[in-house]
């Protein structure tokens, strides 16, 4: 019964971005605090010289706004983008033409099959995953990152608890009302609601320590949404 609730469930995601995503880049921001914040910390937080040939992962790549960060920083990196979204591929691809050294695949990320890489990164994608699916997929993480590589993870998480929890919805709310309707911010808690399920940052932490990883931290934190990650040792 819960594989069939899943499976349901993210059918409704990929649908969900498949028709948001001619307007991702101009409405995400309106959504998403600090998004822009968030990527560069991603980016910062890569532990290798400015412009080194590194394999880079970026998953559920949306239009691609991570990977041209790091391919800004990095231009000689490989970089395989994966997004359960044929048009959010669409889109990416349509941002990075001018990139030779980018693959794109659309798959479910639990089904992919990873290759070795030094660098991983997802942004709103792990609160997707639940129970033992997200216990799995952060060791295949663990798994397909070669030593010393890193992931970083840009996600929403929920408060530890539930009076931190109605402080992390009120800001959020907040600033949702700065530039949304009504209307759109009805829209967006119903679809929050019916897709995602996200775990406390703690429980994400721990989840990395049992996958194997080593020096975790939380790059920045901003109410419902986090930076973190760990090293592969």
């Amino acid at each position: 019964m819960q594989k069939q609730s899943t499976k349901v469930r993210f059918n409704t995601i990929k649908e969900h971005f498949q028709r948001a995503a001619a307007l991702f880049d101009k409405n995400f921001v309106r959504f998403a605090p600090h998004y822009k914040e968030a990527i560069e910390a991603l980016v910062c937080a890569l532990p290798f010289p400015k412009g080194a040939k590194i394999s880079v992962a970026d998953l559920g790549c949306g239009t691609g706004n991570i990977t041209k960060a790091v391919l800004e920083e990095y231009p000689r990196a490989r970089v395989t983008c994966v997004d359960l979204s044929q048009q959010m591929i669409a889109m990416s691809k349509a941002k990075l033409k001018a990139y030779k050294n980018v693959e794109f695949y659309v798959a479910d990320l639990r089904d992919f099959k990873f290759g070795k890489y030094d660098v991983i990164v997802s942004s709103l994608v792990m609160h997707h995953l639940e129970g033992a699916d997200k216990k799995v997929f952060y060791r295949k993480i663990y798994n397909s990152l070669k030593i010393g590589g890193v992931f970083y993870s840009s996600d929403i998480t929920i408060g530890s608890n539930s009076h931190l929890q109605d402080v992390f919805m009120e800001d959020w709310l907040k600033f949702l009302r700065k530039g949304c309707s009504s209307a759109e911010i009805r829209h967006t808690l119903k679809n929050h609601k019916r897709e995602d399920r996200p775990a406390s940052l703690m429980n994400e932490l721990e989840l990395l320590r049992a996958a194997g990883f080593k020096d975790i931290d939380v790059l920045c934190k901003w109410y419902y949404f986090s930076v973190y990650g760990g090293v592969k040792r």
